[in-house]
Protein backbone atom coordinates (compact mmCIF):
# COMPACT_ATOMS: atom_id res chain seq x y z
CA UNK A 1 0.00 0.00 0.00
CA UNK A 2 2.73 2.39 0.53
CA UNK A 3 4.65 1.97 -2.18
CA UNK A 4 1.23 3.33 -4.40
CA UNK A 5 1.27 6.59 -2.46
CA UNK A 6 2.77 9.43 -3.88
CA UNK A 7 5.95 10.97 -2.87
CA UNK A 8 4.39 13.96 -1.04
CA UNK A 9 1.68 12.06 0.86
CA UNK A 10 4.53 9.89 2.55
CA UNK A 11 6.46 12.81 2.82
CA UNK A 12 3.55 14.04 5.07
CA UNK A 13 2.99 11.20 6.45
CA UNK A 14 6.71 10.48 7.87
CA UNK A 15 7.10 14.27 9.31
CA UNK A 16 5.18 13.88 12.29
CA UNK A 17 7.80 11.02 13.16
CA UNK A 18 10.27 14.24 13.09
CA UNK A 19 8.24 16.26 15.41
CA UNK A 20 10.73 18.70 17.22
CA UNK A 21 9.04 20.67 20.13
CA UNK A 22 10.82 24.50 20.82
CA UNK A 23 11.35 24.60 24.17
CA UNK A 24 11.39 21.16 25.96
CA UNK A 25 14.02 19.91 24.03
CA UNK A 26 16.12 20.79 26.95
CA UNK A 27 14.49 17.92 29.48
CA UNK A 28 14.39 15.72 26.24
CA UNK A 29 17.53 13.02 25.61
CA UNK A 30 18.04 13.00 21.83
CA UNK A 31 17.78 9.38 19.78
CA UNK A 32 19.21 10.34 16.70
CA UNK A 33 22.05 12.32 15.17
CA UNK A 34 22.21 15.78 14.30
CA UNK A 35 18.59 16.08 15.06
CA UNK A 36 16.19 15.73 18.13
CA UNK A 37 13.77 13.34 20.04
CA UNK A 38 11.14 11.96 18.43
CA UNK A 39 7.94 10.39 20.32
CA UNK A 40 7.61 7.81 18.08
CA UNK A 41 10.19 5.95 17.30
CA UNK A 42 14.39 6.34 16.41
CA UNK A 43 13.79 8.10 12.91
CA UNK A 44 16.51 6.52 11.42
CA UNK A 45 14.80 3.53 11.31
CA UNK A 46 12.43 4.58 8.65
CA UNK A 47 15.68 5.44 6.75
CA UNK A 48 16.62 2.07 6.24
CA UNK A 49 12.84 0.53 5.20
CA UNK A 50 13.73 1.06 1.44
CA UNK A 51 15.40 3.27 -0.83
CA UNK A 52 12.32 5.09 -1.56
CA UNK A 53 11.88 6.11 1.97
CA UNK A 54 15.09 6.88 2.81
CA UNK A 55 15.30 9.37 -0.34
CA UNK A 56 12.30 10.80 0.65
CA UNK A 57 12.46 10.81 4.31
CA UNK A 58 16.87 12.10 4.71
CA UNK A 59 15.24 15.89 3.88
CA UNK A 60 12.89 15.54 7.02
CA UNK A 61 16.12 14.14 9.17
CA UNK A 62 18.19 17.08 8.14
CA UNK A 63 15.54 20.19 8.30
CA UNK A 64 16.70 20.68 12.18
CA UNK A 65 19.61 19.53 13.58
CA UNK A 66 21.07 19.98 17.22
CA UNK A 67 24.41 20.68 18.29
CA UNK A 68 25.59 20.61 21.82
CA UNK A 69 29.48 19.71 21.37
CA UNK A 70 32.29 20.35 19.93
CA UNK A 71 32.60 16.76 18.59
CA UNK A 72 29.16 17.00 16.92
CA UNK A 73 29.78 19.95 15.64
CA UNK A 74 33.16 18.92 14.09
CA UNK A 75 31.05 15.73 12.95
CA UNK A 76 28.30 17.78 11.11
CA UNK A 77 31.05 19.63 9.68
CA UNK A 78 32.72 16.98 8.25
CA UNK A 79 28.95 15.99 6.83
CA UNK A 80 28.51 18.93 4.99
CA UNK A 81 31.73 19.05 3.63
CA UNK A 82 31.73 15.78 2.05
CA UNK A 83 27.74 15.94 0.57
CA UNK A 84 27.02 19.75 0.45
CA UNK A 85 23.68 18.63 -0.75
CA UNK A 86 22.49 17.71 3.34
CA UNK A 87 23.65 20.93 3.93
CA UNK A 88 20.79 22.49 1.95
CA UNK A 89 18.04 20.48 3.56
CA UNK A 90 19.11 22.86 6.94
CA UNK A 91 16.79 24.92 7.94
CA UNK A 92 16.75 24.60 11.44
CA UNK A 93 19.62 25.04 13.81
CA UNK A 94 20.05 24.72 17.62
CA UNK A 95 22.87 25.40 18.93
CA UNK A 96 23.38 24.12 23.08
CA UNK A 97 26.98 23.85 22.32
CA UNK A 98 29.70 23.67 19.73
CA UNK A 99 30.65 26.72 19.40
CA UNK A 100 34.37 26.37 18.26
CA UNK A 101 36.02 27.16 14.99
CA UNK A 102 33.73 24.70 12.87
CA UNK A 103 30.79 26.29 12.91
CA UNK A 104 30.95 29.34 10.29
CA UNK A 105 32.13 26.10 8.06
CA UNK A 106 28.70 24.88 8.94
CA UNK A 107 26.81 27.58 8.47
CA UNK A 108 28.22 28.28 5.47
CA UNK A 109 27.40 24.79 4.11
CA UNK A 110 23.59 25.60 5.47
CA UNK A 111 22.64 28.64 3.52
CA UNK A 112 19.03 27.73 3.80
CA UNK A 113 18.98 28.27 7.62
CA UNK A 114 15.34 29.80 8.75
CA UNK A 115 14.98 29.33 12.38
CA UNK A 116 17.73 29.67 14.88
CA UNK A 117 17.83 28.82 18.71
CA UNK A 118 20.66 29.61 20.79
CA UNK A 119 21.84 28.26 24.42
CA UNK A 120 23.78 30.96 25.26
CA UNK A 121 25.12 30.16 28.57
CA UNK A 122 26.84 27.78 27.49
CA UNK A 123 29.17 30.35 24.72
CA UNK A 124 33.20 29.82 25.16
CA UNK A 125 35.09 33.13 25.64
CA UNK A 126 37.39 34.48 22.44
CA UNK A 127 39.04 33.57 20.75
CA UNK A 128 37.18 30.00 21.06
CA UNK A 129 34.04 31.47 19.96
CA UNK A 130 32.92 30.75 16.65
CA UNK A 131 29.47 31.60 17.11
CA UNK A 132 30.35 35.46 17.04
CA UNK A 133 32.09 34.74 13.57
CA UNK A 134 29.66 32.53 12.53
CA UNK A 135 26.41 35.33 13.62
CA UNK A 136 27.00 37.55 10.33
CA UNK A 137 26.85 34.65 8.22
CA UNK A 138 23.29 34.08 9.01
CA UNK A 139 19.99 35.24 7.57
CA UNK A 140 17.09 33.62 9.83
CA UNK A 141 13.48 34.64 9.85
CA UNK A 142 12.96 33.39 13.87
CA UNK A 143 15.55 33.75 16.97
CA UNK A 144 14.91 31.67 19.94
CA UNK A 145 17.55 33.10 22.58
CA UNK A 146 17.79 30.89 25.09
CA UNK A 147 19.97 31.64 28.95
CA UNK A 148 18.79 30.27 31.94
CA UNK A 149 21.74 30.97 33.67
CA UNK A 150 20.09 33.53 35.78
CA UNK A 151 22.92 35.91 36.16
CA UNK A 152 24.66 38.72 34.76
CA UNK A 153 28.32 38.08 33.98
CA UNK A 154 31.02 39.46 31.61
CA UNK A 155 30.75 36.59 29.19
CA UNK A 156 26.94 37.15 28.94
CA UNK A 157 27.26 41.18 28.42
CA UNK A 158 29.64 40.11 25.79
CA UNK A 159 27.86 37.39 24.14
CA UNK A 160 24.25 39.71 24.34
CA UNK A 161 26.24 42.31 22.71
CA UNK A 162 27.51 40.34 19.83
CA UNK A 163 24.02 39.03 19.19
CA UNK A 164 22.26 42.16 19.71
CA UNK A 165 24.54 43.70 16.78
CA UNK A 166 23.72 40.84 14.53
CA UNK A 167 20.19 41.53 14.78
CA UNK A 168 20.70 44.50 13.65
CA UNK A 169 22.37 42.46 10.55
CA UNK A 170 19.52 40.43 9.98
CA UNK A 171 16.77 42.24 7.90
CA UNK A 172 14.56 39.05 7.23
CA UNK A 173 13.96 38.98 11.16
CA UNK A 174 9.85 38.15 11.98
CA UNK A 175 10.27 36.93 15.48
CA UNK A 176 12.51 37.30 18.15
CA UNK A 177 11.91 35.29 21.51
CA UNK A 178 13.93 35.65 24.39
CA UNK A 179 14.14 32.91 27.41
CA UNK A 180 15.71 34.05 30.33
CA UNK A 181 15.93 36.42 33.07
CA UNK A 182 19.76 37.23 31.68
CA UNK A 183 18.45 39.04 28.95
CA UNK A 184 16.52 41.60 31.25
CA UNK A 185 20.20 43.30 31.72
CA UNK A 186 20.71 44.05 27.87
CA UNK A 187 16.80 44.98 27.04
CA UNK A 188 17.60 48.59 26.01
CA UNK A 189 19.91 47.15 23.64
CA UNK A 190 18.11 44.55 22.59
CA UNK A 191 14.53 46.42 21.65
CA UNK A 192 17.35 49.87 19.78
CA UNK A 193 18.62 47.09 17.62
CA UNK A 194 14.71 46.03 16.95
CA UNK A 195 14.04 48.76 16.06
CA UNK A 196 15.91 48.67 12.88
CA UNK A 197 14.70 44.64 11.59
CA UNK A 198 11.78 45.97 9.11
CA UNK A 199 9.98 42.73 8.68
CA UNK A 200 9.59 42.04 12.97
CA UNK A 201 6.17 41.31 13.78
CA UNK A 202 6.11 38.76 16.81
CA UNK A 203 8.22 39.00 19.86
CA UNK A 204 8.70 35.94 22.42
CA UNK A 205 9.02 35.53 26.27
CA UNK A 206 8.59 33.10 28.68
CA UNK A 207 6.00 33.27 31.18
CA UNK A 208 7.93 34.13 33.84
CA UNK A 209 10.06 37.00 31.77
CA UNK A 210 6.87 38.66 30.76
CA UNK A 211 6.58 39.70 34.17
CA UNK A 212 9.65 41.15 35.17
CA UNK A 213 9.31 44.16 36.34
CA UNK A 214 12.36 45.49 34.04
CA UNK A 215 10.50 44.74 31.19
CA UNK A 216 7.15 45.68 31.21
CA UNK A 217 7.95 49.45 31.02
CA UNK A 218 10.70 48.61 27.63
CA UNK A 219 8.43 45.76 26.56
CA UNK A 220 5.43 48.27 26.57
CA UNK A 221 6.95 51.46 25.00
CA UNK A 222 8.32 48.97 22.10
CA UNK A 223 4.99 47.90 21.12
CA UNK A 224 3.73 51.36 20.96
CA UNK A 225 5.67 51.83 18.63
CA UNK A 226 6.89 49.12 16.46
CA UNK A 227 4.34 47.33 14.37
CA UNK A 228 4.04 43.69 16.48
CA UNK A 229 1.42 42.05 15.81
CA UNK A 230 1.83 39.11 18.63
CA UNK A 231 3.22 38.50 21.78
CA UNK A 232 4.11 34.80 22.08
CA UNK A 233 3.99 33.71 25.84
CA UNK A 234 6.29 30.67 26.15
CA UNK A 235 5.79 27.78 29.08
CA UNK A 236 2.16 28.78 30.67
CA UNK A 237 1.61 27.37 33.90
CA UNK A 238 -0.50 30.45 35.30
CA UNK A 239 1.74 32.94 35.77
CA UNK A 240 0.27 34.93 33.34
CA UNK A 241 -2.85 35.32 35.07
CA UNK A 242 -0.97 37.41 37.71
CA UNK A 243 0.42 39.42 34.74
CA UNK A 244 -3.02 40.27 33.19
CA UNK A 245 -4.33 41.54 36.05
CA UNK A 246 -1.34 44.11 36.99
CA UNK A 247 -2.93 47.66 36.27
CA UNK A 248 0.38 49.06 34.54
CA UNK A 249 -0.24 46.44 32.05
CA UNK A 250 -1.67 48.08 28.92
CA UNK A 251 -5.02 47.05 27.58
CA UNK A 252 -3.28 46.69 23.60
CA UNK A 253 -0.35 44.75 25.06
CA UNK A 254 -2.93 41.98 26.51
CA UNK A 255 -4.64 41.87 23.40
CA UNK A 256 -1.74 40.96 21.57
CA UNK A 257 -0.69 37.82 23.69
CA UNK A 258 -0.77 34.68 22.15
CA UNK A 259 -0.29 31.34 24.31
CA UNK A 260 2.57 28.87 23.19
CA UNK A 261 2.83 25.21 25.19
CA UNK A 262 6.43 23.91 25.17
CA UNK A 263 5.35 21.25 22.30
CA UNK A 264 5.29 24.40 19.40
CA UNK A 265 6.96 22.76 16.76
CA UNK A 266 10.14 24.92 14.83
CA UNK A 267 7.86 24.78 11.45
Amino acid sequence: MASQLPDETLHEILQHSFFIPVLSAFAIKRDRRFSWYSRTTKPTQLLLVCRRWLRVATPLLYETVEIDSEDELADFARTLQANPTLGRMVHNLRLEGGYGRLLPVVVKHAPNIGVLSLQTNNLPTLPNNGLLRALPCFNPTKVYLHDYSRQKTKKSQVNARAITKALRMWKSLELVACIGCVWIDSLEVLFTALTETPLLSELGFSEHDLGHPLLSPILHRFVREAQIRAIRCYMNDGWILGYLERKDVPQYVKELLVYEDTEVTLR
